[in-house]
């Protein structure tokens, strides 16, 4: 889907990576059937790598992943990408692997901190860290979106924030 918004983008070479082959069957782009802590490509060939939902998926490998994104960026690049944060008691309760976890998460996806990813983008060398926090309607009202939209939402504001918002968008420059 980002693949798809970003093509349209004039003067733009573009790469759908995946580890899948049914995902690529998908690409409106070229792409590349590939592991994300070994990517095929040259030190320093892309502007921007977007992370679409993605780091949380492979839970205690963020700071290889940042090393090897932080490999294939340019000077300056962008590494920017969007995470189901830990800081928020939602996805803490229903993320995490206790009674309460809901079966809609695949058994790999685990909420992360914010803080956790600043951390390690710098220690990868990276120059430059940001990120909010923020959440979504989903169209599909799970008791998970009903919670959010009904009872976290209205009080997602000053310095609850950070503990009701379920995802955290980021950005970490080279």
């Amino acid at each position: 889907m980002i693949s798809s918004l970003l093509h349209t983008k004039k003067n733009s070479d573009i790469v759908c990576v995946d580890i899948s082959h049914n995902m690529l069957t998908y690409s409106p782009v070229p792409a590349v059937q590939a592991n994300a802590l070994s990517l095929p490509f040259q030190d320093e060939s892309f502007d921007l790598i977007v992370a679409a939902a993605f780091f949380h998926h492979l839970p205690g490998m963020e700071g290889q992943l940042l090393n090897e994104c932080y490999r294939i960026l340019k000077p300056n690049g962008r590494l920017v990408g969007y995470d189901p944060s830990a800081s928020c008691i939602q996805n803490n309760l229903f993320m995490r692997h206790n009674k309460l976890r809901l079966k809609v998460f695949s058994p790999d996806e685990k909420p992360i901190l914010p803080e956790r990813i600043r951390t390690q983008s710098l220690d990868a060398g990276f120059k430059q860290f940001n990120y909010f926090t923020f959440s979504f309607k989903n169209s599909k009202l799970t008791i998970f979106e009903f919670i959010q939209r009904y009872i976290l939402a209205p009080f997602s504001f000053g310095p609850l924030k950070m503990f009701l918002d379920r995802w955290f968008f980021w950005e970490a420059v080279k």
